[in-house]
């Protein structure tokens, strides 16, 4: 499961409970103001120096199964991704995100030194063997896998990479990716909001998907992670217009060398945000956020209908409704939310 936050510049360094006691039905539009700061202001050092936003997981990771273990150890040079954190001064190495949730270790000096650009991510090399045209879609906090797996089986001429904190959900989407065979998923092991903010390029998404985020209560509403915070970096991130796409490009049918397909059928749609949950209350959150998001006109929402072809591909992509949590879900009696919105 992914987790949540709320972010606002100045507001994230405040105290734990003055934000926790801030009514979980304020406007979404309050923190708009707060946002551009947070996204503009880059680290200038350290993976856990600048961080405007709240945690939106819990830091305990589990111990996770041998086989989990086994998995991240094996598999990891394969199907995950080193992510550069920071650069360091001039000349020395870089730091990577695979520790991310070490405790901070104590600086060794205090000189002030020359800094390289922090590196995003080259999706043309980590997917070599796909058309660097094809889309890149990303998903936030991908639990043990299921649902990334399943995107990336039913849709193979596109690219995916899946974001999650918790090492014992990494090695179960490692072993699943493995045992697949698959060949356009990776991996990364960080916070997805500083994914978003340092790592990927600008323009470069055309899915992102949050699929049955950590809900938290009303009162810590502030760690929820669809907010205003995410649907900004999601404007900066994922391409703009409408894009037109070669039906190839995401099924895999009859792709030429360069990755397009000979077919005449296109296939022409924006960049979309894909979000669904099982709670009652993030799915009220969602619902605020989502039409602040409308109101600005920035994002437009797209109709969502299980019973429809486009289902599970284009809207809710790698939704398949029957993982064991969801079944479990339906079980309890839990109703599944989906909400869709794409970016104008």
């Amino acid at each position: 499961r992914a987790s949540g936050a709320r972010v606002g510049g100045s507001r994230a360094r405040a105290s734990r409970r003055g934000a926790a006691t801030r009514s979980a039905n304020a406007d979404p539009a309050d923190d708009a103001a707060d946002v551009a700061s947070a996204i503009l202001k880059p680290r200038s050092r350290g993976k856990h120096l600048d961080r405007p936003w709240h945690l939106t997981y819990l830091r305990n990771q589990g111990h996770g199964t041998p086989a989990q273990k086994a998995a991240v150890r094996d598999l990891w040079s394969t199907y995950g991704v080193d992510v550069q954190t920071y650069a360091g001064p001039a000349g020395d190495d870089a730091g990577s995100a695979s520790d991310e949730n070490d405790p901070p270790k104590r600086a060794t000096t205090t000189k002030k030194s020359p800094q390289k650009p922090l590196p995003a991510l080259d999706f043309a090399a980590l997917f070599p063997e796909l058309s660097p045209l094809s889309p890149v879609a990303l998903e936030i906090g991908f639990g043990l896998g299921d649902s990334l797996v399943e995107m990336a089986s039913t849709c193979p001429g596109k690219r995916f990479l899946g974001a999650e904190v918790h090492r014992p959900g990494v090695g179960a989407a490692l072993i699943k990716i493995h045992s697949a065979n698959i060949r356009n998923a990776k991996v990364v092991k960080m916070d997805a909001l500083w994914l978003l903010r340092d790592f990927i390029p600008d323009g470069s998404l055309f899915d992102v998907c949050v699929y049955f985020p950590d809900p938290w209560s009303d009162t810590s509403a502030h760690r929820r992670i669809v907010n205003p915070f995410l649907l900004k970096l999601c404007e900066r991130k994922m391409m703009r217009g409408a894009i037109s796409l070669r039906h190839g490009v995401e099924t895999g049918e009859s792709l030429d060398g360069d990755g397009i397909t000979e077919r005449k059928k296109k296939q022409t749609r924006r960049a979309r945000l894909h979000v669904c949950t099982d709670d009652a209350s993030y799915a009220e959150h969602v619902r605020r956020v989502f039409a602040s998001a409308e109101a600005s006109g920035t994002w437009r929402a797209v109709p969502v209908d299980p019973a429809d072809e486009s289902y599970g591909v284009d809207v809710m992509p790698g939704r398949s409704r029957t993982t064991k949590y969801e079944l479990k879900g339906t079980k309890e009696g839990r109703s599944t939310f989906d909400a869709c919105v794409e970016l104008l």
